[in-house]
């Protein structure tokens, strides 16, 4: 793809609807995550270790960094819970607003299907991004009690481009 063509796919109408769905998005993922994880106290985190280490549950620290051990990866279940409610948020919004010229033509299960398939592998690499930056990535503890906050926060930004592109070209594609 050319960079103009690029340019001009990032300043059109769909990839602006898109981030402001992304934006109601990231409200409907961070609203609930914060809500869980401040307001209810939802905060296990499963350490998981692939190696001869046994994986384990615990509970989100108030440093979220030194919630598992070094050698173990941190999912925190309030992220899978609050990426879900943003997927499906989001699914809505792209389907009948953002897309609505290519996605009407379409069969709603089957483009659903897609939408969550792509939003799986993505949320996988959210999850990924998430543990990554709490664990490993020393520039957070700038904030070290909102390390968690700001590897959503990271982590949402990279997967956005993923998304948009998946979306347009492999969801809500018009037909030929």
């Amino acid at each position: 793809m050319r960079l103009s063509k690029l340019v001009n796919l990032f300043l059109s109408g769909e990839f602006i609807r898109f981030a402001i769905v992304g934006g109601i998005g990231f409200c409907v993922d961070f609203g609930s995550y914060i809500v869980m994880t401040r307001l209810l106290g939802l905060r296990s985190v499963f350490c998981y270790s692939s190696g001869a280490n046994l994986s384990y549950w615990t509970t989100l620290t108030q440093n979220a960094s030194e919630t598992c051990n070094v050698s173990h990866f941190p999912i925190i279940i309030a992220t899978m819970i609050s990426v879900f409610l943003a997927i499906l948020s989001n699914f809505l919004f792209n389907k009948f607003w953002t897309f609505r010229k290519t996605a009407g033509t379409g069969d709603v299960a089957k483009q659903g299907l897609s939408y969550f398939g792509l939003n799986f592998f993505t949320y996988i690499l959210n999850q990924l991004l998430v543990g990554f930056f709490v664990s490993d990535f020393g520039l957070l503890r700038i904030f070290p009690n909102y390390v968690d906050v700001s590897a959503k926060v990271l982590a949402v930004a990279i997967v956005l481009f993923f998304n948009f592109f998946g979306s347009k070209f492999l969801v809500f594609k018009r037909k030929v």
